[in-house]
């Protein structure tokens, strides 16, 4: 149970304090496990209404916590160690691992392909190529089994956060420096290697590995500022908005990539090929630009800057004025 330290009135005063002796104030961990256990039992709780399927929107909602949770645990790699942290990811890559077949890239990118296509022939080639993608996907046969495991990922992820007395050890600088600020730096060293990518010349990424890699990262620093939201200074605020948006323009990258792979396998003719292939190259050109814009957006704030602009956003969260009480002691009276 977490209570605001001026909430309290006097008869309760003495109590309070003697477990605040043993248990404390609150820390950065304990406002980080708070927040893995509510998206926890938010998911769970979604996840015991579904009947049936799941659609699209939910196996979003799924994936999107388990990106948060993945991102939670990238802050307590280095206090944890290796095996914990290798277990947390294994267990959540079950989870992202759902992607919907009608959240295909091969809709999306067509689309942009065609709206800045040259002319009609494009247009159809491009069209002709996406329903052959996606015919190909409509034919996979839903998982029967899906909530059940879903549901038995997140029950042992709940089992993790809840056994959380060594997390309360790990200090609040460690998981700034060793976690948000590496996150940030990681995501500036992949962005930097990925502006110099000029592509293949078709469209198609020059390091794929890097560009997932990146989209990894920056991830990481989006669902970190999304953490501290409340806090959050104006520029870091703007930082967040920004990283957004570069995470939006990796994707697209990423789409266009799997496009083009698919698009590569298929038998169609030459010409329809090259036309395709022409337009993903006038794409991609318009993809790296603007990443090249909001990198500088994301990325602008030296190393140094973003850690102490980190720390005063940690700060102003004003975890020191939040006390926490033992639920099963306060519930039945015992703290007296």
């Amino acid at each position: 149970m977490v209570v605001r330290s001026n909430s309290f009135n006097k008869a309760g005063t003495l109590a309070l304090w003697r477990f605040v002796e043993v248990y404390g104030r609150m820390q950065l961990a304990d406002y980080l496990v708070s927040t893995a256990l509510q998206i926890n039992n938010d998911c769970l709780q979604h996840l015991s209404r579904v009947e049936g399927e799941l659609t699209r929107q939910e196996l979003r909602l799924v994936m999107t916590s388990a990106e948060q949770l993945s991102s939670f645990w990238q802050m307590l790699h280095w206090s944890v160690g290796r095996t914990p942290y290798r277990d947390a990811v294994r267990r959540l890559q079950l989870a992202q691992a759902f992607q919907p077949a009608l959240d295909s890239p091969f809709g999306n990118t067509a689309r942009q392909l065609r709206k800045k296509s040259g002319g009609a022939k494009t247009g159809r080639a491009i069209r002709r190529a996406s329903d052959l993608l996606i015919r190909q996907l409509v034919g996979q046969r839903p998982d029967p089994g899906q909530v059940e495991r879903l549901a038995r990922v997140f029950q042992d992820e709940s089992a993790c956060w809840r056994d959380y007395s060594q997390l309360r050890q790990i200090s609040d600088d460690d998981l700034i420096v060793n976690g948000i600020v590496r996150a940030y730096a990681r995501g500036r060293r992949y962005g930097v290697r990925l502006i110099a990518d000029k592509g293949r010349g078709d469209g198609v990424s020059d390091k794929p590995r890097k560009l997932k890699r990146a989209i990894a990262w920056v991830r990481h620093s989006v669902n970190h500022l999304a953490l501290l939201r409340p806090a959050l200074s104006d520029a870091n605020v703007k930082r967040l908005w920004y990283l957004q948006k570069l995470d939006l323009n990796l994707v697209k990258q990423l789409e266009l990539d799997a496009f083009l792979i698919g698009v590569s396998k298929l038998e169609i003719k030459a010409k329809a090929r090259r036309r395709i292939e022409q337009a993903a190259t006038e794409y991609q050109l318009r993809i790296m630009k603007q990443r090249k814009k909001l990198f500088g957006c994301c990325y602008g704030a030296k190393k140094r800057e973003f850690l102490n602009s980190i720390r005063e956003d940690v700060h102003n969260l004003g975890l020191q004025e939040v006390i926490l009480l033992p639920t099963d002691k306060a519930r039945y009276g015992e703290l007296g």
